[in-house]
Parts: C-alpha cells; sequence; structure tokens
C-alpha cells in the first residue's frame, strides 16, 4: 500500500480517560504485512552492515532526538493509554537510558567469544 492509497478499512484509537479520537490508523491485508516485513528483512540486513560504530551513532542520535521530543511523546502515550503524564515520561526516561547503554556497550556485549561448555 502506498501513503496514498486509502486502506479499505481502518480502526480508530481512543483517549481512555476522555473517549476523544486520538487518531484513526489503517488494517493491512496479508500483502501490505508481507511486505512490510520484506522490508523489515532488508532494514536488518542493513542495519547489521552499519556495524558496532554505525549502530551505536545512530542510537545515540535516536536518544537524542527522544530527549527533545520527550514532553509531546509523553503526551501521545497519556492519550493513548491513560497514564498519568509523569509515568508515561519516567518510561521514556528508561527508553532513553537503554538507548545510551546499548550504544556504548553492545560491541562488548554482542561481540564473539568463546564460552566453556560447563561440562
Amino acid at each position: 500500500m502506498t501513503a496514498t492509497e486509502v486502506p479499505a478499512a481502518t480502526f480508530t484509537s481512543l483517549d481512555p480517560r476522555t473517549g476523544d479520537v486520538v487518531g484513526t490508523h489503517p488494517v493491512y491485508d496479508d500483502t501490505a504485512v508481507e511486505a512490510a516485513v520484506a522490508r523489515g528483512v532488508e532494514a536488518a540486513r542493513w542495519w547489521a552492515d552499519l556495524g558496532f560504530d554505525g549502530r551505536a551513532q545512530r542510537l545515540l542520535e535516536w536518544k537524542k532526538a527522544l530527549v527533545r521530543s520527550i514532553d509531546w511523546l509523553a503526551s501521545t502515550i497519556t492519550s493513548e493509554t491513560g497514564k498519568p503524564f509523569d509515568d508515561a515520561r519516567l518510561e521514556l526516561a528508561l527508553a532513553i537510558d537503554h538507548l545510551d547503554w546499548a550504544a556504548r556497550h553492545a560491541e562488548k556485549t554482542l561481540r564473539r567469544r568463546k564460552v566453556s561448555s560447563g561440562l
């Protein structure tokens, strides 16, 4: 499905606190889902080809983007889930911290290494 095509079916996301419409989203058919999975496989290859340094750089860029948008993102989470704003902000802070940790420790944690079988 392209950006200009209108899906046959949609679902509406409601703010559980107020019942207001937060957004309307497409319901995708099998063909669209298979195409999305194929794009995901292609993206995974691209991500792997970046290597640890390239992935770390992008994770840190993503972290910065989340920090810049934290209040907007927390408001969106609050609208979509009914969570208190401070809880949503805390969840984002934890995600930001995890991104930072992954960017700085992934190579050491995920590199190939020999381990004993324990036998």
